[in-house]
């Protein structure tokens, strides 16, 4: 059950909710002309030529992956 999870796929609004991003912050991180590109940022898979998903999986390992402020960890913020 918890493979399948990880393997769904999640539309941009669920992402945006998920990382807490802007849509010009998502498409920064995609974009490798941005000097705010992220080549870890998970990769977008196309359905079609209009419809792009990403796996859930590969978000929360993202997420994960981002550095943690420590100033918020010390305050006991999450």
């Amino acid at each position: 059950m918890a493979e399948q999870l990880r393997n769904a796929l999640i539309k941009r609004q669920q992402l945006l909710e998920l990382t807490n991003l802007s849509n010009t912050a998502l498409f920064d991180k995609l974009n490798p002309k941005s000097r705010y590109h992220d080549p870890s940022f998970p990769k977008r898979i196309y359905l079609s030529s209009r419809t792009v998903r990403w796996r859930l999986g590969d978000v929360l390992d993202w997420i994960e992956a981002c550095p943690r402020d420590p100033m918020i960890n010390s305050k006991g913020l999450q």
